[in-house]
């Protein structure tokens, strides 16, 4: 296998007659280096690769040949040492392993194995795209395991020019605390000597044949699923502005097998317009969720949700505002709120606790400010969220949109039909912000704002953040007891409400004054509110 990755990325024939180990399939799924294949199953399976004579070599840590003593070659490096040990902090060590890989007996699903010891602490997790039954990963576990351990242990010595004949993956014999080990050579530095360092070699090293014949997992055979699926429109961000693009979709299904998106105008016709290859990290709350506002990092409040697969993790503040740990939450007008989280802490199996929030991101705020019941779909927003497939010229059209698992007849069995319009959030403007209102000297009521932008809006470079609309122009409503009174279309982010007219239409109630952006394409985008009262 190793051979055949080398020769796939054309890289030259290499010896790998020294590397044991084998699977029962193998893929590489996305675009990657031959070193970024080859060092999850060379940590796996205990193989070191070193240059010799001008070629690669592999070779796996039980074939090196027997142990070199170099007890009496020894000399003095540079820094007075010929021989020095370092000993890491067993509390440094994992207590746990954890191989995951694909099970052939249960349907290529990802499966874990997992090995545990009475000391260290944590879990480390392993991951490699092959298949493999489960006796054979639990056992690679275990010798990976040993190894980790052994190779706390690790010593640097000198030899002179007369040893030079060694290679990394060659076994020394040392001595060290009155008792030896063998060692295996994990890197070589020339100078005026040869600088070795080496890692102590687990005296038991267990490979993954255990020499028993696999068996079919008890219980009944695994079927394919409809996709959970959520179509989102999202709003534009800094390197995602393609309106069409940001109708999204988030799955889910097991086992995962990708899933296929299509579309029509009416209810036959279907074509394909893309593959989802990636499952989505999504949820549903456990717990209500009370609105809140946004433009503030809230430190009280919590969200608490189970996911149905993958993880969450923290953040740090620089990181959330350069767009980490971005998620959506569906609101019960169908619209979704964009917020931000800097702690995850996992709280139960797949249950989880989301604290320090930003909520109403990237001009969500009315949508934060809903009530989200137990049930809420949450969506992390990350590289599982994919384009539909929307084209520029089909934004705002009601599509039949069929969604399904890769590979499976398109049958209701394996595919739903749901009527979506997207592209529109992306092009819908922004609220204005920081709505006031002064009375002027003859009595006049003055109104001002600040309008946002879509595009490149969070640019300090100049003097003004873009347009984004074809034209400036904003719509202006008093409303008093629920009841408009008054609706102005006005060119500035200003408006001055003559006082007599005021007097006249309004008495001397409360009001309120709301104002809204408008778009050429989408018309009104969501109103800021003003509360007014004791003005008369």
């Amino acid at each position: 296998m190793i051979a055949a990755i080398l020769a796939d990325f054309g890289l030259p024939e290499a010896d790998c007659s020294a590397a044991d180990g084998y699977m029962t399939g193998f893929v590489i799924s996305e675009p990657s280096t031959a070193r970024g294949v080859l060092e999850p199953l060379m940590n796996v399976f205990g193989v070191h690769g070193f240059e010799q004579a001008g070629r690669f070599v592999f070779r796996s840590i039980g074939r090196a040949a027997s142990a070199i003593d170099v007890a009496h070659i020894l000399v003095e490096s540079s820094d007075g040492d010929a021989l020095s040990f370092v000993l890491e902090d067993q509390g440094d060590l994992p207590c746990v392993a954890e191989l995951y890989c694909n099970d052939p007996l249960r349907d290529f699903q990802v499966v874990g194995a997992s090995v545990r010891r009475d000391t260290g602490q944590g879990t480390e997790s392993l991951s490699i795209s092959g298949s493999m039954e489960m006796g054979q990963a639990t056992a690679l576990a275990e010798s990976w395991m040993a190894r980790r351990y052994a190779e706390r242990r690790t010593a640097s010595f000198s030899l002179p020019w007369s040893g030079a004949a060694l290679h990394v993956g060659d076994r020394v014999r040392l001595d060290a605390l009155g008792g030896g080990r063998n060692y295996v050579v994990s890197s070589l530095e020339d100078g005026e000597v040869r600088t070795i360092k080496a890692v102590a070699l687990a005296p038991n090293i267990v490979f993954g044949d255990d020499g028993e014949t696999p068996r079919l997992p008890p219980g009944t055979p695994v079927s394919d699923m409809k996709p959970l699926f959520h179509l989102i429109d999202l709003p534009l961000w800094p390197s995602a502005e393609d309106p069409a693009g940001q109708l999204r979709v988030a799955c889910h299904a097991k086992p995962w097998r990708g899933v296929v998106t299509c579309a029509s105008p009416s209810e036959d016709g279907f074509v394909e317009r893309g593959l989802i290859g990636e499952r989505a990290v999504m949820g549903e709350l456990t717990t209500p969720l009370k609105g809140a506002p946004s433009g503030r990092l809230i430190n009280h409040g919590v969200i608490e949700l189970v996911l149905y697969s993958g993880e969450l993790g923290s953040r740090s503040l620089a990181q959330i505002l350069n767009g980490a740990n971005t998620a959506v939450l569906k609101s019960p007008d169908g619209r979704w709120e964009v917020l931000q989280f800097l702690e995850a802490e996992e709280i139960g199996q797949n249950r989880w606790r989301l604290t320090r929030i930003l909520r109403g991101q990237l001009g969500t705020e009315i949508s934060s400010l809903s009530e989200k019941a137990v049930g809420t779909p949450f969506v992390l927003l990350d590289g599982g969220v994919q384009s539909i497939g929307l084209q520029s010229s089909e934004i705002g059209l009601e599509l039949n949109w069929r969604i399904g698992a890769a590979g499976k007849s398109f049958s209701d069995e394996f595919f739903d039909t749901v009527k979506a319009a997207g592209g529109l959030q992306a092009l819908r403007p922004l609220s204005p912000v920081h709505l006031k209102s002064k009375r002027l000297g003859n009595g006049d009521l003055s109104v001002h704002w600040v309008r946002r932008g879509r595009l490149d809006a969070d640019s300090w470079m100049g003097e003004d953040i873009p347009l984004g609309e074809e034209r400036e122009a904003y719509q202006v409503e008093v409303w008093q007891s629920d009841t408009l009174v008054r609706s102005v279309r006005v060119q500035t982010a200003s408006w001055i409400y003559p006082n007599t007219e005021l007097l006249a239409e309004l008495g001397t109630t409360d009001f309120q004054i709301r104002v809204a952006m408008l778009s050429a394409k989408t018309g009104m985008g969501d109103f800021t509110v003003l509360d007014m009262s004791n003005v008369l």
